[in-house]
């Protein structure tokens, strides 16, 4: 089923780790489990991510600096 409806997204570092996911359920659980929205079937989605993959990711850019991984992270939040 997934090959006609993909449901499931994996987002890569540069060395194939997985470092977070998206999948989107459809209107699985919401048939299942009598979840409505609006008098219908509710839709329902889910994101993960693993906090030691984005470390691991992150001292991998950074060359195993997490100081400077850190220092980039807070001015990328700064802009925002």
């Amino acid at each position: 089923m997934q090959l006609l409806a993909p449901v499931k997204d994996e987002y890569l570092h540069t060395d194939g780790t997985a470092v977070a996911s998206t999948n989107n359920h459809r209107n699985f659980f919401g048939e299942r489990r009598a979840i409505r929205h609006a008098g219908r079937p509710a839709f329902t989605g889910c994101v993960a991510f693993g906090l030691e993959r984005w470390v691991h990711a992150l001292g991998d850019v950074f060359a195993g600096d997490l100081a400077a991984a850190h220092r980039a992270v807070r001015h990328a939040g700064e802009r925002s």
